[in-house]
């Protein structure tokens, strides 16, 4: 809005304000001027009123004058007075008296005599018979010196009387009677009252007040006069006042027409005054406003169209006109010379841009070559580390001398060490470009931390160090966030402990805290007992590439990367990351992380309240974290750290007939024992205790198990880091724990474990076909060791061009492609290969094989049409999981053309065959597997139409992707696809949607429930 307009508009709303103060104002005097004119007009009617009671007032000193005179008392007296009679009580003396009645009374109100006249006529008339006889209060008013004079209401109108007391004349003061004298207020009576006040009313009757003065409780109740105004119009006020009688009713009123002068002169005036203030008002708002417009805005508005041209035009060289030597006249004097020098500056800024737009390219261009250089390098070094990774696992396989498992093993090391080194920088590269991405999916964080601590637990075991897990009893069953990233910084930290521990431990301790329905925070502490770090040293720690030790001969190695990454992974998950260190006495890391809860632990449900429980080991920290997890499940506990306490103990509780029912003996602090003391605990356990003896194995142990076999007290051993899972199975007496330990019954169950991951042999199957896109030989080498069954038929390309020539030619059942190759990459096959297979029809499954690994590439290759990846190096027993997945939806495809319980009884049995390969061929195992699944899914959906019933699509992913996680660990394909796609979807469906695919879910799983009981009767009809 311009500034002419806004003047506008001010001077338009002060002269609306000017109005609104006309208007008030002459509200506010009008109606004070009717506020005065209305108590000018009270008193008035108040003066009427006063002259009746003057009246009134004569008339009592009238009365008051003849009881006094001697003549009324000798009348009183003697009652016969002739001559009182004639002389008091004729015409002649009422009419100077101006008096109408005189009525003589006794004491008991009683008419002794008296005389009523019409003045006017000269007659007499009756006495009223109202006057006859007092009203008993009035004469007991009159003997109390009260109501002594006043009005009276009679038929012939109001009547005017004063009272007083005739005394006994023989000076005794006894009262004799009563003496009234009065007169009717008459025309003629009203008259004088006109001359005395000179103000012109009348006096009517009560019953002709204005209903509205009637009625009112001041009129029926007030002894007082009371004076009302009521308007009759524009130029007169009607006033009333109220005549009441000695009882103070309404006896008449004085009625009195007052003319409003005031009002009228009022009005004038205000009219006159206040039309005259805005007419001024209005005349200098508008010379102002034309004289502002010349003077002011005109100027203004002229400097404002100049400087929206030069910034519309961009021309700088546009002058302002420079007008006198007021402010304004400045201002366009200091415009001029900004566009001066910003004309000046503009021409240098633009010599600037260019420059910078230059640099800009080239930066850009070197961001560009170093992504390049970074995903070439991780390309060529992953490429060859996958072979040098895979033909290592393969040379482990086969038989070696000690000096080439020596050999053998310093290789792995160094290809893991390189990897890991190589992690580290594509991390680093990636959080510095700012393209670190955290997932959020919902994981046992339980297992995430006690497979790390199963990794580290074989480096400590090798050098001598105790691994310590410790774990919250109240950390959630499943949590929602990024496990891989999680595991990274556990394992950075893990790492460092490890490496710089020469004796002692390392512990891990996980707490929870801030915990409520929805998050917790999860505290993660990594302690050691190494050297610690000096305090001069601290500032180098989470800066990258920097450690507490850069000379050339310090003794260990690294990036000094991982503490860089691992604080910027911690923050990136909203955690924060600290530590605690003093010189010479260890360090403690820790970081806590928010996660949200999408699952609660159950409380174990093995009771374990009568089992009596040793615990012999020489760390106190290990006695420590075991007691808590026994007692956790109820089990009384006593902890030793010599062995031959503990022999002691065994002994001492055996005959106080208080045996042990489980001992959890290490087995390091065992084999160390003289045979003398071992032979006596044997036989001491073999005679007399009839405990489950465990031994706890440090993981470079793990495997030796026939060294404790021949000890006949050993039941079995675990590895440690001891997990309450495996406590809780220890309890149980269950034979195998998932992390490949034993709790040994007998001889044959040593044989048992965890399956190998191959894909089972089956003659009568067809071959699964293969092509291996892959441009180094010792790739292909390997992946060909890695295949070598007999289910798969291998083919073999150099780069995606023969890929695509191969598809062309023959069909295969999946293709393993390499993505960075010559000629033709693995996308541009991919693409190449989709493009023609939309015209056959065909769907053949693509598992790329990438050394990237990233978000960004692994997305590229999903948007091209690619099923699966897996990253190099490559983990034999991952790509036959992947491979096996196909291998059964193949074999679940051959199938469909048979009737539907035939074919939904196929794929149960190709479900059990496939999970028995995986548990070694035990069938039972396979089929209890099963059974759990089906107890379990009906209240996962259930929970999961809940959500959806609710509008809880949290609820309803979460669920679902357990189902889903399940559904896959068990190869169950029923409704495995419909439930992938609800989690794609599930955001775009409505509430009736989501209820009827989790309906259409439990109806699929319905039929996987009916085929596998099928199966068991069938089977126990031919057992």
């Amino acid at each position: 809005m311009s500034i002419f307009k806004k003047t506008a508009l001010i001077t338009l709303a002060i002269l609306c304000v000017n109005i609104l103060f006309f208007f008030v104002s002459h509200q506010v005097l009008s109606y004070r001027f009717l506020s005065l004119e209305k108590e000018f007009s009270s008193l008035n009617v108040s003066r009427a009123l006063d002259v009746i009671e003057y009246y009134a007032f004569e008339n009592e000193n009238l009365c008051i004058n003849l009881a006094n005179a001697s003549d009324f008392k000798l009348f009183m007296d003697s009652r016969n007075h002739l001559d009182f009679k004639n002389n008091y009580f004729g015409v002649d003396f009422f009419e100077p008296a101006d008096c109408n009645m005189m009525l003589v009374y006794n004491m008991q109100g009683e008419l002794i005599y008296g005389e009523n006249y019409d003045l006017m006529l000269r007659e007499k008339r009756p006495i009223p018979d109202k006057l006859k006889q007092l009203e008993r209060r009035h004469l007991q008013g009159l003997l109390q010196g009260e109501l002594s004079r006043g009005v009276l209401s009679l038929p012939q109108g109001p009547f005017l009387f004063g009272a007083h007391v005739i005394a006994s004349e023989r000076g005794d003061d006894e009262p004799k009677g009563i003496l009234l004298t009065g007169r009717y207020v008459d025309n003629e009576e009203i008259q004088k009252m006109i001359q005395i006040t000179k103000l012109p009313f009348e006096i009517i009757p009560a019953d002709q007040l204005p209903v509205s003065f009637q009625l009112t409780d001041e009129i029926q109740s007030s002894k007082k006069n009371g004076v009302f105004l009521e308007t009759v119009d524009e130029d007169d006020f009607v006033g009333y006042g109220v005549i009441s009688d000695v009882y103070g009713q309404p006896a008449a009123a004085v009625k009195m027409v007052i003319p409003r002068d005031f009002s009228r002169q009022g009005k004038l005036i205000i009219s006159f005054f206040l039309w005259f203030s805005s007419l001024s008002v209005f005349i200098l708002g508008w010379i102002s406003f034309l004289l502002l417009h010349k003077f002011l805005l005109s100027r203004i508005a002229k400097l404002t169209q100049t400087v929206s041209d030069i910034a519309l035009d961009g021309n700088l060289k546009i002058k302002i006109e420079e007008q006198g030597t007021d402010e304004i006249a400045v201002l366009g004097s200091a415009i001029n010379r900004m566009l001066k020098a910003i004309s000046t500056q503009t021409e240098e800024l633009k010599g600037i841009q260019h420059e910078l737009v230059q640099a800009k390219e080239n930066a850009e261009a070197a961001c560009k070559v170093k992504d390049v250089f970074v995903a070439n390098v991780s390309h060529e070094i992953r490429t060859p580390m996958n072979g040098i990774s895979g033909m290592v696992k393969l040379l482990c396989k086969t038989e070696l001398t000690s000096r080439q498992k020596y050999y053998v093993n310093l290789l792995s090391s160094c290809a893991e060490s390189l990897l890991s080194i190589l992690n580290d920088i594509l991390d680093f590269a990636k959080i510095e470009a700012g393209k670190l991405e955290i997932e959020e999916v919902a994981f046992d964080l339980r297992k995430v931390i006690e497979n790390t601590a199963r990794v580290y637990s074989i480096k400590a075991s090798e050098k001598n160090l105790e691994l310590i897990l410790d774990i919250d009893f109240a950390l959630p069953a499943k949590v929602i966030g990024d496990p891989v990233r999680i595991n990274q910084v556990l394992n950075n930290l893990l790492n460092n402990a490890v490496k710089f521990t020469e004796k002692g431990e390392v512990s891990i301790t996980i707490t929870v805290e801030n915990f409520n329905l929805d998050t917790a925070l999860i505290l993660f502490h990594v302690k050691d007992t190494g050297p610690g770090i000096p305090e001069d040293k601290f500032e180098r720690l989470f800066k990258a590439f920097s450690q507490t030790d850069n000379s050339i001969t310090r003794k260990y190695g690294g990036t000094g990367l991982g503490l860089a990454i691992s604080k910027s992974l911690v923050e990136e998950m909203g955690g924060k990351i600290g530590y605690r260190s003093e010189f010479g006495w260890g360090s403690e890391f820790y970081f806590s992380i928010p996660l949200k809860i999408c699952g609660y632990a159950n409380k174990y449900q093995v009771n374990a309240s009568s089992t009596r429980a040793l615990v012999v080991d020489d760390s106190i920290s290990v006695l420590s974290t075991i007691r808590k997890q026994l007692e956790y499940y109820g089990a009384s506990v006593e902890t030793c750290s010599h062995f031959v306490e503990a022999v002691y103990t065994i002994r001492y509780r055996g005959e106080d007939g208080k045996p042990y029912d489980l001992i959890l003996l290490d087995a390091t602090l065992l084999a160390n024992q003289q045979s003398r003391v071992v032979k006596e605990f044997c036989e001491l356990i073999s005679s007399g205790v009839k405990a489950d003896v465990v031994l706890m194995a440090a993981a470079k142990d793990s495997i030796d198990l026939d060294r404790w076999q021949a000890v006949p007290p050993i039941a079995g051993f675990i590895n440690k880091p001891v997990t309450l899972e495996s406590i809780e199975k220890i309890l149980r007496k269950e034979m195998v724990l998932e992390d490949g330990s034993f709790i040994v019954s007998s001889s044959s169950d040593l044989d048992a474990g965890s399956g190998s991951g191959k894909i089972p042999q089956k003659s009568n199957r067809v071959k699964l076909e293969i092509l291996i896109v892959e441009d180094m030989e010792v790739n292909r080498q390997l992946l060909s060791s890695f295949l070598e069954a007999d289910e798969f038929e291998l083919y073999f390309a150099y780069n995606g061009l023969e890929a695509f020539e191969m598809v062309q030619l023959h069909e295969v059942d999946v293709i393993l492609m390499d993505l960075q190759m010559p000629e033709m990459d693995g996308f541009e096959a991919t693409r190449k290969i989709r493009n023609l297979q939309e015209k056959t029809k065909a769907t053949t499954p693509i598992i790329a094989m990438t050394a990237y690994g990233d978000s960004t590439s692994v997305k590229k290759c999903f948007d091209l049409g690619m099923n699966d990846y897996i990253v190099k190096p490559i983990e034999p027993a991952l790509l036959q999981d992947k491979l096996l997945k196909i291998r059964f939806d193949k074999d679940l495809t051959e199938n469909n053309d048979k009737p539907q319980a035939e074919s939904n009884i196929f794929h149960v049995k190709e479900t059990i065959k496939i999970l028995e390969s995986m548990v070694q061929n035990d069938r039972a195992f396979s089929i209890k597997l099963l059974e759990a699944f089906l107890d379990l899914y009906p209240e996962t959906i259930a929970t999961a139409k809940k959500y959806a019933a609710d509008g809880n699509l949290t609820g309803v992913h979460n669920n679902l992707h357990s189902l889903k996680g399940t559904m896959l660990n068990l190869h169950i394909s029923f409704g495995i696809n419909e439930v992938e796609n609800m989690l794609q979807n599930y955001k775009n469906y409505s509430k009736k949607d989501l209820l009827s695919k989790l309906e259409e879910i439990e109806k699929l799983l319905g039929e996987f429930r009916l085929a596998f009981a099928e199966i068991q009767v069938g089977s126990a009809t031919r057992s």
